[in-house]
């Protein structure tokens, strides 16, 4: 077995003369621990954890990471050891960018952001090299005039499987009414669709979920329902819009009765259907009966089948806890559908919720149920939030108190008729306080099984546990990924998977961020 600092050139006693030298340094280093090896870049002193960051991915054989620090854009360059090769300026993004988005090609990559300039917020697109330098100016997808300061995004993006189409939708609510406006561009940034509707609309008791996009340009959504605020989803509407048609079709779902909750659709483009999975309950209960699923055949606009796979008490029991009761909302966020080629799928789903704490009072919340942003007077935008970004630390102090909680992750293995194959639980306890970026999970397929990485803690290191679960559901637990230096703090959920058997972490160590290689 290597030793940790086996790839240094210089001696141990030499790297501690540099630190004390430049006062702060981090030397690359690379260690074996079970059947991982794992690379650390180097921290670099501008790096410090207030930063905005997003992995990119492997191009053209080096790992690009965005970078935001001040309200400057840079790209930094990584080589296959996680050195740091050169860090270029996006000089062409403006600093008050409030939303971007990164799609990933071979030799180049494409920005989807959004920033505001007096009363107008745009939407722009921007094709760039992997030296952060611009392949063709700059394209505006879409922009609207708006009557106060957006410090949230009006505009969301999306694109394809294939990465040749993108939409750009947007939802804005006024007076009980929600105007749906979106277009559709290829990878070139060519408008080749849009479409403008219009419903009606009440904020208390409708949601309208996030967009999909198949590979042929046709997008789907669903409108959630519900009788009265903050109750259980009554009714499932899945709206369509096929390319180059002037309509958006709406059909009902059938829910047989039962309540739902935590609904998310999927495209499958090899068998050209819409995959809805939603988490199905009676009208007053808190704990899911099973997991309710269905395939749409977009062409017809048909229910083609669809069924209810009930718990086992077993299931049921291991969901419940007190702070559920007091919860009384949704209990299982849906995370991740892998779909098969013979139309099987497995979904993974994490129980998370926050809790507010004011003044020693608690108040739960599920971070999906009211995805809406807040709305001014009668008139507003509505989009939906992701919560898988990187949150920056807060230096001052609060009487609110916002505490995370990441519990078990669910996978439930559905068979090409939906029948439930099997079901399974990894067990874990995660919480924080006013940011969650070390909490919940990363998965890493590898083909014959996926990886599901998380921290756990121990009184002397941070220790990465990994469960593997394999084809017929059942869940190996492979030795943990364990630091032998004190200090670092990784964040697998924001993590990216750059190769077969390769993962990029990101970590905190002495209050700089980093990212390590992980390969397995």
């Amino acid at each position: 077995m290597k030793t940790m600092f086996s790839l240094i050139p210089q001696s141990l006693s030499n790297v501690y003369k540099k630190m004390n030298l430049l006062g702060f340094v981090f030397i690359f280093f690379v260690y074996h621990i079970s059947a991982q090896n794992v690379l650390f870049s180097e921290v670099q002193k501008k790096d410090n954890r207030n930063i905005k960051f997003e992995i990119l991915g492997k191009i053209d054989g080096h790992y690009l990471v965005y970078k935001n620090i001040s309200r400057t854009h840079f790209l930094a360059t990584y080589d296959l050891q996680m050195q740091l090769i050169e860090t270029n300026s996006l000089d062409f993004l403006p600093e008050n960018i409030f939303d971007i988005d990164f799609i990933r090609y071979p030799g180049y990559f494409i920005v989807l952001f959004q920033y505001q300039k007096n009363k107008t917020v745009y939407c722009n697109a921007a094709k760039v090299d992997i030296n952060g330098k611009l392949l063709q100016p700059i394209t505006v997808l879409n922009f609207t005039n708006i009557g106060f300061f957006a410090s949230q995004k009006i505009f969301n993006t999306v694109y394809s499987e294939n990465k040749q189409q993108i939409l750009v939708f947007k939802k804005n609510v006024k007076n009980d009414i929600i105007s749906f406006e979106a277009k559709l561009y290829s990878s070139n940034f060519t408008l080749i669709d849009s479409v403008f509707q219009q419903y009606s609309f009440n904020a208390r008791k409708d949601n309208f979920t996030d967009c999909s996009i198949d590979n042929s340009g046709n997008f789907y959504f669903i409108k959630e329902s519900t009788e009265f605020n903050g109750d259980n989803i009554k009714s499932l509407e899945l709206y369509q819009h096929r390319f180059n048609q002037n309509d958006i079709v709406s059909n009902s779902i059938n829910l047989d009765g039962y309540f739902v909750t935590g609904s998310c659709i999927k495209v499958d483009n090899i068998n050209k259907k819409i995959v809805l999975n939603a988490f199905y309950l009676n009208e007053k209960q808190d704990i899911p009966e099973g997991l309710f699923s269905a395939v749409i055949d977009p062409v017809n606009y048909l229910t083609e089948k669809s069924a209810f796979n009930a718990f086992s008490d077993e299931t049921k029991i291991s969901l419940q806890s007190e702070k559920y009761k007091r919860n009384n909302q949704q209990i299982i966020l849906s995370e991740n559908i892998i779909l098969k080629k013979n139309g099987s799928f497995i979904l993974m789903a994490e129980d998370n919720f926050t809790e507010t704490v004011f003044n020693n009072n608690q108040f739960n919340n599920s971070n999906f149920f009211n995805p809406s942003s807040g709305y001014v007077s009668n008139d507003y935008f509505l989009y939906n939030q992701n919560n898988n970004n990187y949150r920056s630390f807060n230096s001052f102090n609060n009487s609110n108190s916002l505490r995370y909680y990441y519990k078990d992750i669910v996978m439930v293995g559905i068979g090409k008729e939906l029948q439930m194959e099997w079901v399974n639980q990894i067990k874990k306890n995660q919480v924080d306080v006013e940011q969650d970026n070390f909490l919940s999970f990363t998965t890493l397929n590898l083909g014959s099984q996926i990886q599901y990485l998380f921290i756990d803690k121990d009184p002397q290191h941070e220790i990465i546990s990994i469960h593997g679960l394999l084809s017929d559901g059942s869940i190996n637990r492979y030795p943990a990924l364990k630091s032998r230096q004190l200090g670092y703090e990784f964040m697998p959920r924001l993590s990216k998977q750059v190769g077969s058997k390769e993962l990029l972490m990101p970590f905190i160590y002495m209050g700089k961020i980093g990212f390590a290689k992980i390969i397995f």
